[in-house]
Parts: structure tokens; sequence; C-alpha cells
């Protein structure tokens, strides 16, 4: 089972029976033991503000009158704990109170300016906030006409309790499959799997955003990509090492430039290159930072969402990843955020 999220008996049953579907009986136990429990929101009816403390998408917060508004950020998501604590069957959530979140100028994909605030007060504590006077964010000026204070038109969120595989499986292959070389019907039966999971979502059958589990429909990995700015190197250095890099640059010495573009080709000749330095400069940190990827995990992953007026560039996705150690102290304030759009 998953060291720190694994599914529950009910999860577990259900993805049984998807792997027997698709004839997936001999790696049973390998999908089992990487899928994580997640709990899933959709954002489907208009909230009108008559509940205080709800779990909320866009709109206003719910908050204490203390609660200080991030300066040039605008609100997008309010979670009530206790409502989501059912769903949370390992404990990794705060079981009370309010969490908020609210985001920043999203010009830049990569370390994204966002903040987490989680509040842990009674609901009659709470007030609806405005934002201070004077308040201005970066994203008002998108929509015609719109309220500063509203970037994002509320809704209400429903839950679901949900079973996560990676939609990047290869990180997890040894586990998954062990030493068995996969079929070509093999892997595409598993790819199936996988897919067919993650487009229930893409679909609207369950909800586009989440909180734990694995990135939904993102060809790249943000906890890897938060290990990887903590110790200063490329995110491809969680995949490649010095023989596959020097294999690397063999094949492309080897490219006609009569087919490629020569910028092109050089860009990718002077990519692998950095690789190499770079690994070599890390030595043997680079286990280090291996081990160390395993310590981020997926806090919130939030859709562009049509209903409430949210979309990140090309109707991408943010994902907020957070060290287990700091969820688990409720430290929040050490967060990493990521904009992904195709």
């Amino acid at each position: 089972m998953h060291e720190y999220n694994p599914i529950d008996a009910s999860q577990k049953e259900q993805l049984v029976g998807l792997i027997q579907e698709h004839k997936l009986d001999d790696f049973s136990g390998g999908i089992i033991d990487i899928a994580q429990n997640c709990v899933r929101f959709a954002g489907h009816s208009p909230d009108s503000y008559e509940k205080v403390g709800n779990c909320r998408l866009g709109g206003l917060p719910d908050a204490t009158v203390s609660f200080e508004w991030p300066e040039e950020m605008a609100f997008l998501a309010q979670l009530n704990m206790t409502e989501i604590a059912p769903f949370d069957h390992n404990k990794l959530l705060p079981d009370s109170g309010m969490l908020y979140f609210f985001i920043g100028d999203d010009e830049s994909s990569s370390d994204l300016p966002m903040r987490v605030i989680w509040q842990d007060h009674d609901i009659d504590d709470l007030v609806r906030i405005e934002a201070p006077p004077g308040y201005k964010n970066t994203k008002t000026e998108y929509y015609e006409g719109g309220d500063p204070q509203v970037v994002y038109s509320p809704r209400q969120l429903s839950l679901v309790k949900s079973v996560s595989l990676p939609y990047i499986p290869s990180r997890f292959e040894k586990r998954i499959f062990g030493d068995t070389k996969l079929s070509e019907d093999q892997f595409s039966r598993f790819d199936k799997l996988v897919l067919g999971m993650h487009l229930q979502v893409e679909s609207g059958k369950v909800g586009r955003h989440q909180l734990l589990g694995y990135q939904n429909l993102a060809p790249y990995e943000p906890d890897v990509e938060a290990c990887a700015r903590e110790f200063g190197v490329d995110p491809d250095l969680s995949w490649i090492d010095l023989d596959t890099v020097n294999t690397l640059i063999a094949e492309l010495d080897k490219k006609d430039e009569s087919n490629w573009s020569p910028w092109y080709l050089e860009h990718l000749k002077e990519t692998r290159r950095k690789n190499r330095e770079d690994l070599i400069a890390l030595g043997d940190r680079r286990n280090d930072f291996l081990r160390a990827i395993d310590d981020w995990i997926l806090l919130f992953e939030i859709d562009s969402d049509l209903n409430s007026d949210i979309c990140f560039w090309d109707a991408g996705q943010v994902h907020v990843v957070i060290r287990k150690q700091d969820l688990l102290a409720r430290n929040f304030d050490k967060i990493y955020a990521h904009l992904f759009s195709s």
C-alpha cells in the first residue's frame, strides 16, 4: 500500500474491479501499491452566500474579522476542513477550521505567487470578508467591468472521495511491474486504465479540482519541479543519469541538420550538455535529490473552470505542492505553486 496516503478497502475494491476489467491482474499488487486517496471537487451550483463557512470556489471568503487579505492577490477558494475530514481517512489534512487559497499574478508559470492560509476557528466566528480599502489585484483588468474583489464567480463545491493513479507512471514502473518487460498489449491496457480514470475528471463525471493524490492530465510532475527548484537543478535530472545523457548527446551528434532546424538541434545539444555538467556537479547529491522528491506531495489542484470564470492561460491547471512534514505540522507558508498549460 502507498506509504503515507493509501486507499481504503472500498477504494481497493473499486480499483480491483477496474484492474480485472483491463486484464491486468498480474500487476494488481503494484497498481494498488501506488494508488492514492484524493478528494475531488465540482463547482456546479452558484453560491449565493446563504451559508457561511462552506466549501466555496471564487467569490468572497468567510473568515474572522482579524483576517488579513494577502496583498495583490485574488481569492480562489475556501475549504471547510470539518466537511472534508471524512474523506481523508489517512488524516493528512487538518480536520477542523478553514483552508483558504489566494493567487497572485500568473504571468510566470513556475513559482506562482500563492498563499495558503489555515484558520482553526468555529463557523460561528466567521463573517464575510471584503478586501481592504484601496485593494487592487493584477487580475481584474481581464474582466470587463469586474469587481476588483470578486475575480472568480462564487460556486458551491460538492465533494467526492476518489482513487488517484499517476498520469506519468514511468517513475513508478519498478514498483508496479517489477522486472517484467511489458508487451505492447499490456502497456496499452495499463495506459487505458490510467487514462480512463483521468478522462472521467476531464469529462466532468467527477470533480475537476482535488486535494491530495496525483496531478490530473498534466504531463509534468509538480513535486519534481518543487524539489528541483530547491536543489537548483533541472527537473530532467530526476530521470536522466550520466549514461543516459551521454547516449542522448551521441545520438544528437549524429543528427542530420538537413532534417532538423540547426537552431533547435543546437538547443537540444546545449540542454543535454548542461544536464551533464549539472549531474557531474551534483555528484552523490543526486541520490539526495531523488529521495527529497518523495517529501513533496500534491496539496491542491485547481483546474480552469468556466462555471467560475476561471481560466489559467490556455485552460491550464494550478498545482500546489507541500512537504509532508510541513503539511502534518500545519505549516502552509512553505508551499510551491506551478501553472501548467498546453
